[in-house]
């Protein structure tokens, strides 16, 4: 059997993308190890050999010390093919294919275009420079490495790696059938809102938090991790916090129980460079399990999803909140529902492209 090994010094060990839906899926076909940097044990989790390094003490370790720390780890798994998923991995991506080996680079961002509106980059020279940089690396690696994996067709177009592959995120089916409602209907007819993912500021939770002192009959459901304990307590302190309901991070199935027992999906994302042609997969989440949903008005999204969602100015809480006031008509969320359902079939879940990503592989390690 080939064996795969996916490396990651920024992710989480369970992830969704590279462990739930990438590294359990090619356990069908491959042994699987799953290199991470989070300073927990190795362990054997649903088929994938899970591999640590130590977690590092700051982000420029991490950058820096850590690659290498895993590029010693991955050698010593002798894979067929090696998978990384953090642009700051290029280098030891690089050390690989002069060893010959097979490298996939697994791009889930629009990392030149990202590094421009990072807040912990003081200095506009510098996020300029560093996102040039990461360009240039990356149009090397294109010609370089064996294959290249992006989210969008908008990040694919920069490449021209004859084996490059497009894999969407987009959740897997077999969860969502799986997933049962995880708490009853309010009693007080209060309208549930539900957003599940990164707690951050461009994802638009302040504002969310917000618009919900502009309405009496809603709550929201908030599921996730903050970027930081600051945004929490601005957050908190926001008049609208007191229909908050914080329910911190949950595992992936009740997640999609909690979807199924709100009354909205809310994705109500910043207009920055990285998401105005994003493909938003929490709103497809939102629809599979059964809600209408609210998102930011960006023209990408409108082809998208066309008349499944109201669509809003994501940094005006009160145009939130005149959605959400929209939304608690139930004849209204019927129609949504039933729309957005419409736009659904199999293409658009994670088992069709799961195949995509094992014909990637077969290529790589046949002509390679």
């Amino acid at each position: 059997m080939e064996v795969v090994c996916h490396m990651t010094s920024a992710h989480t060990r369970y992830d969704i993308r590279i462990f739930i839906k990438e590294c359990i899926s090619l356990t069908k076909w491959y042994k699987v190890y799953q290199i991470v940097a989070d300073g927990k044990e190795d362990e054997v989790k649903d088929g994938v050999h899970i591999l640590n390094v130590g977690k590092s003490g700051s982000r420029l370790t991490r950058m820096f010390f850590t690659p290498f720390r895993i590029l010693r780890k991955a050698l010593r798994v002798k894979a067929d093919v090696y998978h990384f998923h953090d642009p700051e991995l290029m280098p030891i991506g690089f050390i690989l294919r002069m060893m010959g080996k097979r490298v996939v680079y697994d791009i889930h961002e629009d990392f030149p275009k990202d590094l421009l509106e990072k807040p912990y980059l003081n200095s506009r020279f510098l996020k300029k420079l560093l996102s040039r940089t990461v360009k240039f690396i990356e149009k090397l690696g294109d010609r370089y490495f064996s294959g290249i994996v992006t989210v969008t067709p908008d990040i694919s177009a920069r490449f021209n790696n004859p084996w490059k592959v497009i894999l969407k995120n987009y959740p897997i089916l077999e969860q969502i059938t799986k997933a049962v409602p995880m708490a009853d209907k309010p009693k007080n007819g209060k309208v549930r809102l539900i957003y599940a993912g990164g707690l951050t500021k461009i994802r638009g939770i302040k504002e969310l938090v917000d618009s919900l002192q502009f309405n009496n009959n809603v709550e929201l459901w908030l599921l996730g991790v903050w970027e930081s304990e600051s945004f929490m307590k601005e957050c908190m302190a926001s008049p609208g916090w007191s229909m908050v309901d914080y329910m911190g991070n949950k595992r992936i199935a009740e997640v999609y129980g909690l979807m199924k027992s709100a009354d909205i999906g809310m994705t109500t994302l910043h207009p920055t460079q990285g998401y105005i042609k994003s493909i938003p997969i929490k709103s497809y989440e939102y629809i599979a399990c059964g809600l209408p949903v609210i998102m930011s008005d960006f023209a990408f999204w409108r082809e998208i999803y066309r008349d499944a969602a109201i669509y809003v100015d994501p940094l005006n809480p009160q145009d939130i909140a005149a959605a959400v006031r929209k939304l608690e008509d139930e004849q209204y969320r019927e129609y949504l529902i039933k729309t957005g359902g419409s736009i659904m079939n199999y293409d658009m879940f994670w088992e069709a492209e799961e195949v995509k990503l094992h014909a990637l592989y077969n290529d790589l390690i046949v002509n390679k």
